[in-house]
């Protein structure tokens, strides 16, 4: 019998679609959600072990939002990747406004299941102080990177953009596949997608193309070959990635769409962002090939 191969990307899930911060133009779209949407702990089980039959291992699980922290089983959602893929790095994905009001169950967990809280941290008021803290006294590995400042627009809404063109300009910043309701898509977009045709009265399609389904009779290599090339809704994303400074959102289309008023990132800032990039994999490969 093979060995089954480890999955050497990022795979990301959400535990909630909503928010409680609301960002401008925010790319999973949460502002735009019709009140609470919280995923069933009971599919993310099933989707993990459906995916650990393709999969031995994942390099990263990133168990996001929304705010993850604002549903009530957020422990189960740790236990279960950790029972799962106990090799595997597992972190959470946070804004951090709810980390003081956190119960004493949810820092045990994170220390015993060896999670990382990352906190994405935007221009909003946090006692950092505070989380600095909590961290040392519950041992639990929070990490606080420098603050957000901008946001890079990254929808086409007329949908004719090339989409080899797209998804290199995507590819050179991230390779984050998402997996939802027993569905792998090569990014957050297109799993979310329907919240802003529901918000915004459009018809963003989504078709079969745009996703594998886990369940289906396919092979890792399948997926390790999916992931490789662009789908039909790259061509609703913007072939470079205007940036914007980051904001509380209004609601507004004209957040998420691209109207061609700007041509890009300033060089800089894109061959810095490759950079990064590029170091991550390098780690990344590291990584990957200590556990093989």
């Amino acid at each position: 019998m093979n060995k089954r191969p480890v999955f050497p990307y990022i795979l990301e899930t959400h535990l909630v679609d909503h928010c409680n911060l609301n960002c401008k133009g925010c790319s999973h779209f949460a502002p735009l959600v019709n009140g609470e949407v919280f995923y069933d702990p009971n599919q993310f089980k099933r989707d993990l072990q459906g995916f650990s039959q393709l999969f031995s291992d994942v390099y990263e699980i990133r168990l996001m939002g929304g705010e993850p922290l604002l549903h009530p089983e957020v422990n189960a959602f740790i236990k279960v990747t950790r029972q799962i893929f106990p090799k595997t790095r597992v972190a959470i994905f946070t804004n951090g406004l709810l980390l003081e009001r956190m119960q004493e169950k949810f820092w045990e967990t994170c220390h015993i299941h060896q999670v990382q809280v990352k906190i994405t941290n935007y221009p909003v008021p946090l006692n950092l102080e505070r989380i600095k803290q909590l961290r040392k006294f519950h041992k639990v590995n929070i990490k606080i990177p420098p603050v957000v400042t901008s946001f890079n627009q990254f929808f086409n809404i007329n949908g004719d953009s090339d989409p080899q063109k797209s998804f290199q300009s995507c590819r050179s910043r991230y390779m984050c596949p998402f997996l939802r309701d027993g569905r792998l898509y090569t990014c957050a977009f297109a799993p979310h997608v329907h919240i802003f045709n529901q918000y915004f009265d459009q018809k963003i399609p989504v078709t079969e193309k745009d996703y594998l389904d886990i369940y289906d009779d396919i092979t890792a290599e399948d997926v390790l070959a999916f992931l490789k090339k662009p789908t039909p809704l790259c061509g609703f994303c913007t072939e470079s990635r205007p940036s914007f400074a980051w904001d509380k959102t209004k609601r507004g289309i004209d957040e998420w769409i691209d109207e061609g008023n700007n041509s890009g990132e300033p060089i800089y800032q894109l061959w810095k962002k490759r950079v990064v990039t590029f170091y991550h994999q390098i780690k990344q490969r590291i990584e990957i090939n200590r556990r093989r």
